[in-house]
């Protein structure tokens, strides 16, 4: 009897203890806070709490501006004024040129002051805003979509809301989040010289998933059916590390990728990517595993396609592998020495020089070692305006990895390249002539040779530059130097 009432006991404290570590479901950000958040260092503005954290160098440069948008759990913003102050002051600036980089973080996490999300992309955006290649005299946004990823502490945030979390999200990005979106990209259209580049990690993938497909599928369709000359970019880049998506989402937007009349004029550009690595345990194995008893009652069939081996495709597949995880949607592998020299023949001259690997799935199969070669890629000898790169710990070590110095000249690098080629297909001189320079200025020595853009060599300039500028542990493991063979798909 008496250890009947002590279970019980137990029991009722581990519920109340439970419930008041629940993370309240309000904005960390609010608009009061607006004025008060200028200051050289972000520590410095610890108890404010401020919608806009406005960082300068020593001497009262601007650095950046990093402002929050919080949405609730059904997809509203918890304050429009939020997005309202936000966004003009970045369409002031536009006029003049912004670099924008919107990131939307991903399950157990939030935007509160200390949370590690928010210390990693402050981190990413005083690193990118002293790099005057990237800046070019612009000012600098970050955007950090904020919602409730973390609902109770760690222990029972990964065992109990998974299933909760993942459709919260998915809600979000079809509403409030798309909206952001495309008044971001309106703003983008106002000078050239803008950039928006649009990130998500996880669950935060997941938002952007959905606040995006079916504006690029309305984009791919149109282009498709001749109503536009070209197919029309969205930002000029959408980024999506270890994305918690199943591939049955992302089906409809590859499959009209395919499309010669969708693809036929982009070359290397492209209008997403998804970067994914193998040592992602949460996306490779739990994600699986959750949308397994998620989809227990739910009807699938094996679909007739005739790109697919065999002519079937399992939705049961689709519905359990994420889409970076599926290995048929691969059009590149990213990988290491180790990995490169454990698949190097003898008759095969192996270039050691490199210390990371690109290779092409759609016209090199045979070298995607990461993906393994019985796989049949459906992007076989095509150039997709969708990218799905598979890559190691090497590049990116696991899960929540996304801050490295290598991913990040990684993003740089292809956004420059983006960069280049658009100022020469609008009629920029690309022999180097004042006008090029004028657009471009370092840009063009450190990413190009011979007048063409070179992904190697500016990728490699880029690591080096975020290496010397990162601090701590963070600097200790950069290596002196890395080397890229081959390219990478560039963003759009």
């Amino acid at each position: 009897m008496n250890a009947s009432r002590t279970i019980k006991k137990t029991g009722i404290i581990i519920i109340i203890l439970t419930l008041t570590a629940c993370t309240p479901n309000k904005a960390w950000r609010t608009v009061n806070n607006f004025k008060e958040c200028t200051s050289t260092s972000p520590e410095s503005l610890d108890e404010k709490e401020c919608l806009i954290e406005n960082i300068t160098d020593v001497n009262g440069n601007n650095l950046y501006k990093l402002g929050f948008l919080e949405f609730t759990d059904r997809g509203n913003l918890f304050d429009n004024n939020a997005r309202n102050k936000i966004l003009s002051k970045i369409e002031r600036d536009a006029a003049e040129g912004v670099l924008v980089i919107v990131y939307a973080h991903g399950w157990n996490y939030n935007a509160k002051f200390h949370d590690s999300n928010v210390d990693s992309f402050r981190k990413a955006l005083s690193r990118i805003s002293r790099i005057p290649e990237i800046t070019r005299n612009r000012k600098v946004y970050g955007i950090y979509l904020g919602w409730r990823g973390r609902v109770w502490p760690w222990y029972f945030n990964h065992i109990l809301t998974y299933w909760d979390r993942k459709s919260i999200a998915r809600e979000i990005g079809d509403s409030g989040v798309s909206d952001i979106l495309l008044r971001l990209d309106m703003i983008d259209k106002i000078n050239d010289n803008n950039t928006l580049l649009i990130a998500g990690h996880s669950l935060g993938a997941q938002m952007l998933s959905s606040a995006v497909n079916e504006i690029l599928l309305h984009r791919m369709i149109e282009k498709k059916y001749n109503k536009v000359k070209e197919l029309e970019k969205f930002a000029d880049g959408i980024v999506l590390v270890n994305p918690a998506v199943e591939a049955n989402q992302f089906l409809q937007l590859y499959e009209l990728s395919l499309d010669q009349d969708v693809r036929n004029d982009l070359g290397d550009r492209k209008l997403l990517t998804i970067i994914t690595t193998k040592d992602d345990f949460p996306t490779r194995t739990l994600f699986p595993l959750g949308q397994f008893f998620n989809t227990l009652f739910t009807n699938q069939n094996k679909i007739d396609r005739d790109y697919f081996s065999g002519g079937k495709v399992s939705e049961f597949d689709l519905d359990l592998i994420t889409a970076g995880q599926y290995k048929p949607f691969h059009t590149a592998n990213l990988f290491g020495k180790k990995i490169a020299d454990s698949n190097h023949s003898s008759n095969e001259s192996n270039d050691k020089k490199y210390d990371l690997y690109f290779k092409d799935c759609c016209t090199n199969p045979d070298k995607c070692y990461l993906s393994k070669e019985k796989t049949r890629f459906i992007c076989k000898d095509k150039k997709l305006p969708i990218s799905v790169v598979y890559t190691e710990e090497s590049f990116i070590e696991d899960h929540n990895d996304i801050f490295n110095n290598k991913l990040i000249a990684y993003l740089s690098t292809a956004a420059s390249g983006n960069t280049i080629l658009q100022k020469k297909r609008n009629g920029v001189d690309d022999r180097g002539n004042s006008i090029f320079n004028f657009w471009l200025g370092a840009l063009a020595d450190e990413c190009s040779e011979n007048n063409n853009f070179d992904f190697s060599k500016c990728f490699t300039y880029f690591y080096k530059e975020f290496c010397d500028l990162s601090e701590g542990e963070e600097r200790e493991i950069c290596s002196k130097e890395v080397r890229l063979d081959g390219g990478g798909p560039l963003l759009y």
